[in-house]
C-alpha cells in the first residue's frame, strides 16, 4: 500500500482530482481494513464454531462409547447370570433326582428290613418251643446270621450316605474356591 498523507493534508491538496483520488484511496484502504477485520472475525467465529462443533462431537462420541460399553457390560452380566442360573438349575435337578433315588432306596430298604425283622421275630416264637439243644443251637446260629445280615445292610446304607456326604463336602469346598477366584 502507498502511504497517504494525514487526513488534514488531503484538504490542503490544491488539485481537486488529486484530493478525490486521495479520498478514494483512503476509503478503499478503510474498506480493505474492514474486510480484513470482518474476514478475521468470520474466520475466528468459524474456528470457534468448529471448535465448539468438534467439542460437541467429541462429547457425543464419548457418550455413545460409554453407552455402548454400558450396554455390552450389562449384556455380559446378563449372559453370566443366565449361564449361572442354568448351571444351578441343572445341579438342582440332579440333586432332586438323587434325593428321590435315595428316598426310593430307603423305602425299599425299610420294606425289606421290615420283612426280615418280622421273619426273625416269628422265629423267636418257634425257638422258644424247641426242646432239642442241638436243633436250638443250629436255629440260634441261623437267627444270629439273619440279624447280622439286617445289621450289615443298615451299616452298608450308612457307609453309602457317609461317602455321599463326604463327596458333597468336597464339592462345596470346590465351589467356594471357584467363587473366591
Amino acid at each position: 500500500m502507498t502511504t497517504q498523507p494525514p487526513a488534514m493534508a488531503i484538504s490542503d491538496i490544491p488539485d481537486e482530482k488529486e484530493r478525490i483520488a486521495s479520498r478514494q484511496r483512503r476509503a478503499k484502504a478503510a474498506l480493505q481494513r474492514n474486510k480484513e477485520e470482518e474476514a478475521g472475525r468470520k474466520k475466528g467465529k468459524e474456528e470457534e464454531q468448529q471448535q465448539v462443533s468438534l467439542g460437541k462431537q467429541q462429547i457425543a462420541d464419548s457418550t455413545a462409547l460409554l453407552e455402548r460399553k454400558k450396554h455390552e457390560t450389562w449384556q455380559d452380566l446378563t449372559n453370566i447370570r443366565v449361564h449361572f442360573d442354568d448351571a444351578e438349575n441343572k445341579r438342582r435337578i440332579v440333586e432332586e433326582n438323587a434325593r428321590l433315588d435315595r428316598y426310593e432306596t430307603l423305602q425299599i430298604e425299610a420294606v425289606t428290613s421290615g420283612r426280615k425283622n418280622a421273619a426273625v421275630e416269628m422265629k423267636w416264637q418257634d425257638l422258644l418251643n424247641m426242646d432239642i439243644p442241638q436243633d436250638l443251637f443250629e436255629q440260634l446260629k441261623l437267627q444270629k446270621e439273619a440279624c447280622n445280615q439286617i445289621i450289615d445292610a443298615k451299616e452298608r446304607r450308612i457307609r453309602e450316605f457317609q461317602i455321599e456326604l463326604r463327596n458333597k463336602d468336597e464339592e462345596y469346598v470346590k465351589v467356594l474356591k471357584q467363587q473366591s477366584e
